[in-house]
């Protein structure tokens, strides 16, 4: 994630110069190295007492009368804390700790990046090994300090419990940047839970076929799988209400594109997307259209909504169910896909036999499956590591997927949607295999033959990815144009993270 937070960026800067001012350790420096209050790495890793190995180059910081740098990461000076200086990037030694922590389960991770520049300004890292823990943090110097071209590396371990609260004070200051608000209200129905769906929003009679979750379309921004069903129909149809409820949110995206939200109890809301134009009466009590619409329009079941099949002839039908949450590795990154869940079980016995009629995917569950992350293994999504942490599902160019077809489950896809050097699109693997769910750290690097798909009439477009996995949490990935035999990785390798 990029530091967006003015107050943190700069709260970090101090904290380090007034560290590095009060410890002397930027008083005096000899032949390129600084001596006072400074041990070398050479003659201190003995006796440093970490279990974890201390970068090659770095050099303790042997006095630190000031705690500033601690408390600002919420380090308890019940752990053992050591702090070092660097000639080395953040990059430099963030990758070199990516491998050489063997036997450390990597529980989390962050990467800050100066939005300007794109390097990395702080990096940290929670490691676990049954009871104990250890929190790295990495940060640059910049040039408001006094000791250009060097980073700082903090090393705390000790119990788990500790170094799990390490750095929570600081990510409290990124859930909402500085001038940023929640727009949309909380409201109270009264009620929780599940509702049944009674209407289907298009009429049955013009259905033409009910999509799974699982659609893979990187180029339309679902590089990991939809979570969402749809209803495809041919020619321009109403749109109603599925059921009773509040329509909460419309959002515009200008011309004819909307999607309506409704909320049917405090646990329980559905969607409906790519309507063409609003029913008049919605826009009435919308009043001036802006991309986001916070509302509180009553709707009851079956009423219309808006016409749909302008411009696409399908609407997409999406189902969020607090009570439900999906087995991704890290579901506090997905916000409401976390909770997503097809419209199809939900509906009435009727409308549910008559929706899956229309429905062609034969594997179970019939309607489709998005969270495919296994634990250690390669399949599911990933994220670049350096992706937004506010809202990292918007970033879809900075996703990738090792998942399989949503109509075909044998069929591996691998969904690329950006940053690798090859099209942005969806793949299959030539000849099938290795299964993503078969590869895990001890398999080393992989290589990948992959070719375009039949439905995105791609298939002559070859590319080869070459992936290793680094950690349970983490891959290193590179693309390649054509098919390439025995590829190595380059400068251009990727680091992606669950």
């Amino acid at each position: 994630m990029h530091i967006k937070n003015a107050k943190l960026k700069t709260a970090i800067g101090i904290c380090l110069t007034i560290f590095l001012l009060l410890s002397g350790c930027v008083t005096q420096q000899k032949n390129g190295s600084i001596q006072n209050g400074i041990q070398s790495a050479e003659g201190q890793h003995e006796t440093a007492k970490l279990d974890v190995p201390i970068y090659p180059d770095a050099s303790e910081i042997m006095y630190m009368p000031d705690d500033k740098l601690w408390t600002d990461f919420n380090i308890s000076s019940s752990l053992n804390r050591k702090a070092y200086t660097s000639m080395s990037s953040v990059q430099e030694i963030y990758e070199w700790y990516l491998n050489n922590i063997a036997g450390w389960e990597i529980v989390e991770k962050s990467v800050f990046e100066n939005p300007q520049t794109s390097e990395k300004e702080f990096v940290y890292i929670k490691l676990k090994n049954n009871t104990k823990g250890v929190f790295l943090a990495i940060m640059g110097v910049n040039e408001d300090m006094l000791m250009k071209g060097q980073s700082i590396l903090a090393i705390a371990q000790g119990s788990w419990f500790l170094i799990e609260l390490c750095g929570s004070s600081m990510e409290m200051s990124f859930n909402v940047p500085e001038g940023e608000e929640q727009s949309e209200e909380e409201i109270d129905l009264g009620m929780e839970g599940s509702i049944t769906f009674t209407v289907s929003p298009i009429d049955e009679s013009y259905i033409t076929f009910v999509e799974p979750l699982g659609n893979l379309n990187p180029g339309g921004g679902h590089t990991f799988p939809s979570d969402h069903g749809a209803l495809s129909f041919d020619g321009i149809k109403d749109v109603r209400a599925p059921a009773d409820g509040v329509i909460t949110m419309i959002q515009w995206r200008g011309g004819s594109d909307y999607k309506v939200v409704i909320t049917h109890t405090n646990t329980f809301k559905s969607y409906l997307d790519h309507l063409s134009e609003l029913d008049e009466s919605i826009l009435q009590q919308v009043g001036n259209l802006e991309e986001f619409n916070y509302v509180h329009i009553p709707i009851k079941a079956g009423e219309i909504i808006g016409k749909a099949g302008k411009e696409l002839n399908a609407v997409d039908w999406g189902v969020i169910d607090e009570n439900v949450t999906l087995n991704f590795i890290h579901p506090e990154r997905y916000g409401d896909m976390a909770h997503a869940v097809h419209f199809i079980p939900y509906c009435e016995d009727n409308l549910k036999s008559l929706l899956l009629s229309k429905l062609q995917r034969t594997a179970e569950p019939r309607w489709g499956k998005i969270d495919f992350d296994e634990p250690g293994k390669l399949v599911g999504n990933w994220f670049l590591e350096n992706i937004s942490g506010r809202d990292p599902l918007a970033e879809w160019k900075k996703h990738l997927s090792f998942v399989y077809d949503m109509w075909n489950t044998e069929k591996i896809r691998i969904g690329v949607g950006g940053t690798l050097a090859i099209p942005a699109t969806l793949y299959q693997v030539y000849g099938n295999t290795p299964d993503p769910a078969d590869i895990s750290v001890e398999s080393g690097p992989i290589v990948y033959k992959l070719q375009g798909t039949e439905e995105f009439g791609e298939t002559s477009l070859k590319a080869t990815i070459l992936v290793e996995m680094i950690d349970n949490e983490t891959i290193k990935v590179e693309g390649f144009t054509g098919w390439v035999s025995n590829p190595t990785f380059t400068e251009n390798a990727k680091y992606y993270i669950r």
